[in-house]
């Protein structure tokens, strides 16, 4: 039998704006989140929002036949009639729609039970890499993304197109601005707590003796005796003390896995891994795939060439960086090659001594996390043409530490700096808010210009994530970070 539903005032505006010209968006700033299946009862963990169905019209043309068939998908029926419900709706003012709902209170990362999608993956499903410049074989792109681009997409008006774009950018812009946001309150130890009436009480440092009598008083902190976590129980990915203190299995030359199965490094990464290897010489030497340096501003008589990665991993980069060693050796024999690399995990070490890695020449080893070794190249006067940070069981946030110190380190006319970009990938539309968050760290904090190398992903099957706790890349383009001194500011 089918359930009874009706439509929140904030649905019928989201689905038809201008059959209600009137409507004032401020009487409902407390509900722009309000989401239509906690209206209907039908599952309170997901958050399709008065945005998602906003966006979702305005996609389809301003068809509404989607939204009649999620209520039969459903088993709903309307208690009244709604006439907007069966005529086409325009929306001509998507974007100041977006930026009242935005400015109200609107939460930029929430998935829709509609399609299991966020805000910007409604305008790109695959993320907006796929509808720019990217280098690989147009043949290698997933049947669903080239059904996508190459119907729906390439249909589209080129001012639809455009209005797409800046929607998208809309999208990220909010979303960069709220993790800012996020972090800012972080550093300065800001926390939000419920009093006893449910209103949110601002907190500082959480040592401050007002601050823990006051957490006393209301009876909100719980102690408990710590429990024994079993290795394959505990965090890894996300807690470095705990992975540097695990064992790790190496499965061949295709997998490194921690004891509970998270991939720490991987086989299809060997493409991204060539890349990159290739992009730490290239403001020094003439490489294939990569502009030559500009004698104007690259140090191109530099003498001594020093490569530094950071994670040592399955060694992949670091063979591909050797291998550039030799061929480059081989060309300029008067030029000093070294090659640094900073590993902290045991079964890392070891792995690195049974390949002979400290035997080879110019190799240089240091064990430990970078926050204790890069003082000591610092210390050396030990700068470099080329810097990879790749490690595991750190975040963003670490990366805006290691900043501080590589800016010191890369040298001005030829350094490069890169990473692995996995910031945000498991889902698109993260991943490009955090490509443009990045760029903009760089540019407003260092004046360092960042631009990527976009590169289509087609070392990843079906099979790639079998055994693997977590999907860790789920994108059909990386992009590659190129950091150096803007030279033109």
């Amino acid at each position: 039998m089918s359930k009874e539903v009706y439509l929140h005032d904030l649905h019928k505006w989201a689905l038809s704006p201008s059959s209600f010209p009137d409507f004032k968006i401020s009487k409902y700033a407390d509900e722009i989140n309000l989401t239509l299946e906690e209206d209907f009862c039908i599952e309170a963990t997901t958050n399709t929002t008065i945005t998602h169905i906003l966006l979702k019209t305005f996609v389809n043309d301003g068809d509404l036949t989607w939204f009649k068939e999620f209520l039969t998908s459903h088993n709903l029926i309307l208690t009244e009639e709604y006439a907007f419900l069966e005529t086409k709706v325009k929306n001509n003012q998507i974007l100041s729609h977006l930026e009242t709902l935005f400015n109200y209170g609107q939460i930029w990362n929430l998935r829709g039970c509609l399609e299991n999608k966020t805000l910007g993956e409604l305008i790109f499903p695959y993320g907006e890499g796929v509808v720019k410049k990217y280098e690989g074989d147009e043949n290698s792109i997933a049947e669903s993304i080239k059904l996508w681009k190459n119907g729906m997409f390439a249909k589209l008006s080129e001012e639809k197109k455009h209005t797409y774009f800046d929607i998208y950018s809309l999208l990220k812009r909010k979303g960069m601005i709220a993790e800012l946001l996020f972090r800012s309150l972080e550093e300065n130890n800001v926390d939000f707590i419920d009093d006893l009436e449910g209103q949110d009480i601002v907190l500082g440092d959480i040592d401050d003796p007002e601050v823990l009598k006051l957490l006393q008083q209301e009876q909100m902190m719980d102690v408990e005796v710590p429990e024994t976590v079993e290795q394959e129980d505990k965090d890894m990915a996300g807690n470095q003390d705990d992975y540097l203190q695990s064992r790790l299995q190496y499965v061949g030359d295709s997998q490194l896995l921690t004891a509970n199965k998270d991939a720490v490094m991987m086989q299809w990464e060997y493409k991204i891994m060539k890349l990159s290897a290739d992009s730490l010489f290239s403001k020094t030497f003439s490489i294939d795939g990569f502009p030559a340096p500009n004698p104007d501003v690259c140090d191109t008589d530099d003498e001594v060439i020093n490569v530094l990665n950071i994670g040592f991993g399955m060694g992949i980069i670091d063979t591909y960086i050797q291998e550039n060693i030799i061929s480059l050796r081989a060309k300029y024999p008067q030029k000093q090659f070294h090659h640094y690399i900073i590993e902290a995990h045991p079964d890392v070490l070891k792995q690195m001594e049974d390949k002979k890695w400290f035997e080879k020449k110019d190799v240089h080893v240091l064990k430990g996390r970078w926050q204790d070794q890069l003082m000591s190249l610092l210390d050396q006067n030990i700068f470099f043409n080329g810097i990879y940070y790749d490690t595991f069981s750190e975040h963003y946030k670490d990366m805006l530490e290691l900043y501080d110190t590589i800016i010191g380190m890369i040298k001005y006319e030829n350094g490069i700096f890169s990473f692995f970009n996995g910031l945000g990938s498991d889902c698109v539309f993260f991943y490009d808010v955090y490509k443009d968050l990045v760029k903009l760290d760089l540019l407003e904090k260092y004046g360092l210009k960042c631009t990527y190398m976009n590169t289509l992903v087609d070392t990843i099957d079906e099979k790639t994530w079998d055994g693997i706790t977590k999907n860790y890349f789920d994108c059909p383009v990386f992009y590659h970070p190129m950091i150096t001194f803007n030279h033109e500011l």
